[in-house]
């Protein structure tokens, strides 16, 4: 068992990890903990799948602008940084 601690410090840096958007020393004591617990292990492959799937899917054209900029403006708001892959016009 892992502390309880640890493991939320992990979990909060889960975005920024999966995005790439670490520090190299960020980068490995997130990988470093991801090895050893196999609860935060979980969380972050199911966020990773996720995370592959939304970048498969359709893109999905009648979407109002002003929901997908409320929809990205939230996503910023909680730590979301947008993919490399998406142009600026279409960032937050």
């Amino acid at each position: 068992m892992h502390d309880i601690r640890e493991c939320e410090a992990t979990v909060r840096k889960m975005w920024a990890y999966l995005d790439g958007v670490c520090d190299p020393a960020e980068h490995e004591r997130v990988a470093a903990h991801l090895r050893v617990c196999i609860a935060c292990a979980g969380h972050f492959a199911f966020a990773a799948e996720l995370l592959r799937a939304v970048a498969k899917a359709p893109v999905f054209s009648h979407v109002e602008p002003e929901l997908r900029t409320r929809v990205l403006g939230a996503l910023a708001a909680q730590g979301f940084h947008a993919p490399a892959n998406v142009r600026p016009s279409e960032a937050p």
